[in-house]
């Protein structure tokens, strides 16, 4: 058997980005061949239309070639032709189809009482985003949803997860959508607030009282700096830790 025919049958593969995308060989051609070099070419057929033909050229660091500017919402294919003395030699290697339909990138969240926030950013081809949030009773209406960025309130404890599809025109005009990115996300439940704070001096002490954290480890402590508006949600920070408790002595509601 030669060594022509025990070599693999090449594959061109494909890997989308957040706005290129990937080609290279695989296996990767041998030194001999690769000396002469590969023309790329990306095909992008257009309904009722011929197929439009782009030269790739940028290199990979990786190995391969970078597309840096696939037409977004539209079907294409790469098409590897070896060469020799710079002309073709050979039939191509052709990729399978891929829609390029990126997703958003950088997807995170922050949540507090009954409150989830989330932040993404989108593809520069993208018209905008649809997005969804389902959590333990099914999908959450009423979130308000901007530019790479979700608030959603008055939720209950629980696990949720979060969607977000980008939107893209399509050649013949329609809209079609990518994949989705998904991200979970949990809220936990919040002690009731203190609403209340009074301090009375009598007889060279100082006597404090309060209403409402019932169900919380209500301490009194001396913040260090400016101190929180009332009402802000404050949570565990292991870089800036909370103050200790003041050895006060507490009684029924106040210490």
């Amino acid at each position: 058997m030669s060594a022509e025919a025990a070599r693999p049958r090449a594959v061109l593969t494909v890997l989308p980005a957040r706005e290129t995308v990937t080609v290279a060989l695989s296996p990767a051609p041998p030194a001999s061949e690769a000396a002469n070099g590969r023309r790329v070419l990306r095909l992008a057929r257009v309904p009722g239309g011929p197929t439009g033909i782009t030269e790739i050229t940028d290199p990979s660091p990786s190995g391969g070639w970078v597309d840096p500017s696939p037409p977004f919402g539209q079907e294409v294919r790469y098409a590897a032709l070896p060469l020799r003395d710079g002309r073709i030699d050979g039939p191509p290697v052709v990729s399978d189809v891929l829609l390029v339909a990126p997703d958003v990138w950088g997807l995170r969240s922050t949540t507090g009482r009954g409150r989830i926030e989330a932040t993404w950013t989108e593809p520069s081809g993208a018209l905008g985003v649809r997005v969804q949030l389902v959590g333990p009773g099914g999908p959450v209406d009423g979130a308000d949803v901007r530019t790479g960025a979700l608030t959603a309130t008055g939720l209950g404890v629980g696990s949720y997860v979060l969607r977000v599809h980008c939107r893209y025109r399509s050649p013949d005009g329609a809209v079609i959508e990518s994949a989705g990115a998904e991200h979970p996300a949990s809220v936990d439940p919040w002690p009731t607030p203190v609403d209340r704070l009074d301090a009375t001096a009598a007889r060279g002490s100082v006597r404090f009282s309060w209403s409402g954290g019932d169900d919380a480890d209500v301490r009194l402590v001396a913040w260090p700096t400016g101190p929180p508006e009332p009402g802000a949600e404050l949570t565990d920070d292991p870089a800036r830790p909370w103050p200790a408790p003041l050895p006060w002595e507490t009684g029924e509601g106040g210490a």
